[in-house]
């Protein structure tokens, strides 16, 4: 399979079905016109042939229902758009998430946080904060709205039942929709639908007004403003459900273009097929599948790595392409078993060690990470910075190579809030001796006196730190200052 023309075709493809929502919306005008017409004209006692005679084309009418449509649906939509712009973790919050913590005593869930934070520097991009689903269902999903309010969130059931391969070849999956743009896309679409069916939801709301409406109105021209009313309320629940129907099918068609696209490129990026097709071999043959339980699921149906809700209209609508199809494209030659997953063991050799027992920085990483960006020996920097977004084997493995180089002492000061501060006012100090007596004055006047100490105790292992690890150990820091107030 050539993984690059897959994501070339998928971009074209979603290109086109993006644009079906602008129709859809036409539509809606169109049909909502009709309606509008329906009842002016039955209200003044004409006949079909009356509004053949009249004309079916009104421009003043059809100018203001399209200005209505528009209003509403793009009202509806920014307010859920607007509900969710404070980033990814107000969707993994609703989703049931929980933040992790690099101090956390959990082998599984400190495996998890070196992949995405190899996958991040290698990548050139802040390390997203990672949240874990208490959920039996393999899955996970990226959530925000750019890169730097991103999150990645991943069930239980994936993180107990995948190796680190299989994880590297999810969370690589996650990392292509950020690069991609799909997280801004997904709220796009959400918001996009809560907009279309706001229109029927209007016309639910007036339908249970008429229930009020028709015993207080006794003559005749009340009973037939009940009737007028009753009818605009269900064409509107007809035409803003329809629109809804048709947009979840639309929704339905870009996310699975989006998951080919996502799919190829995690191979792309780890250069390991065996990886992401083991772990959807596991989901086929796993007791819960990649299901979610919460309630708030099926709104995000379509931000996971694999189909997380089932149902009637969940199968007329699947956001995801069947996992053998999934899987033949990543292995063409697949057998047609799954692989039953169980619990992984900690190997040894899989055993996260610490830093100084595996520094191995120096001469074999060289140059190769640059503000983030790995980058080969004497690669110019203009080709550095075109390379931000893009991942290769050999860039996640620099960029282990140098996390493995940071000391104990300042990856420990990051993986904390308390600690994130102080070595952030660490990294900030000046190599001029009386800028920097100045700054500490500052930092004795103004920031938390025992933050100030540890700034001064981290100063050591920092001057011994290599000048390129320097950035990427402050974007291991920013998800613990994200978390202050």
């Amino acid at each position: 399979m050539n993984f690059f023309e897959a994501q070339e075709q998928a971009r074209r493809r979603t290109g086109w079905l993006v644009v079906l929502f602008g129709l859809a919306v036409m539509a809606l005008i169109v049909l909502t016109y009709l309606l509008v017409l329906v009842l002016m004209f039955s209200s003044q006692g004409n006949d079909e042939a009356g509004i053949a005679t009249q004309g079916y084309l009104h421009w003043d009418i059809l100018a203001g229902v399209a200005v209505v449509i528009i209003a509403l649906v793009s009202l509806g939509s920014l307010y859920k758009t607007m509900s969710l712009s404070s980033g990814g973790a107000r969707v993994a919050e609703m989703l049931g998430g929980r933040l992790l913590s690099r101090d956390t005593d959990s082998f599984e869930e400190r495996r998890l946080l070196n992949v995405v934070e190899e996958m991040a520097i290698a990548a050139g991009m802040p390390v997203p904060r990672v949240y874990l689903l208490d959920e039996p269902g393999i899955n996970a999903f990226a959530a925000g709205l750019t890169s730097s309010d991103a999150v990645i969130g991943i069930t239980r059931g994936a993180l107990e039942s995948l190796s680190r391969e299989e994880l590297q070849g999810v969370v690589a999956h996650e990392f292509s929709h950020i690069f991609n743009g799909d997280m801004r896309l997904n709220i796009r679409l959400i918001g996009i639908l809560h907009g279309i069916l706001l229109l029927g939801t209007m016309g639910y709301y007036l339908l249970r007004a008429t229930r009020f409406m028709g015993r207080s109105r006794s003559s005749r021209d009340g009973g037939q403003a009940v009737v007028a009313i009753v009818a605009l309320g269900a064409g509107l629940v007809v035409i803003g459900y329809t629109g809804y129907f048709f947009g979840q099918w639309i929704k339905a068609m870009v996310s699975r273009q989006r998951e080919y696209l996502a799919d190829a490129s995690a191979v792309q990026f780890t250069r390991d097929k065996q990886g992401i097709a083991n772990a959807l071999k596991k989901i086929g043959a796993a007791k819960s599948g990649s299901l979610l339980q919460s309630p708030a699921a099926g709104e995000y149906s379509h931000a996971y790595f694999a189909q997380g809700v089932k149902g009637f209209l969940q199968s007329m609508f699947a956001t995801h392409p069947p996992l053998p199809t999934r899987i033949r494209r990543i292995e063409p030659g697949w057998s047609g078993e799954y692989l039953q997953p169980r619990p992984t063991p900690v190997a040894e050799a899989e055993k996260e060690q610490p830093a100084d027992a595996r520094h191995h920085l120096s001469e074999t990483l060289g140059a190769h990470v640059v503000t983030g960006v790995a980058v080969a020996g004497s690669l110019a920097m203009q080709q550095a910075v075109e390379r931000i977004g893009t991942v290769s084997s050999g860039q996640v493995e620099a960029a282990r190579e140098l996390i493995d180089g940071i000391p104990t002492s300042l990856r420990d000061a990051a993986a904390e809030p308390y600690g994130a501060r102080a070595l952030i006012y660490a990294l900030l100090m000046d190599s001029n001796t009386q800028i920097a007596a100045k700054q500490q004055e500052a930092l004795e006047e103004l920031a938390d006196p025992a933050v100030a100490a540890l700034r001064m105790r981290l100063m050591a292992p920092l001057q011994q730190l290599a000048r390129e690890a320097r950035l990427p150990l402050q974007e291991l820091a920013i998800p613990c200052v994200q978390t202050l107030s």
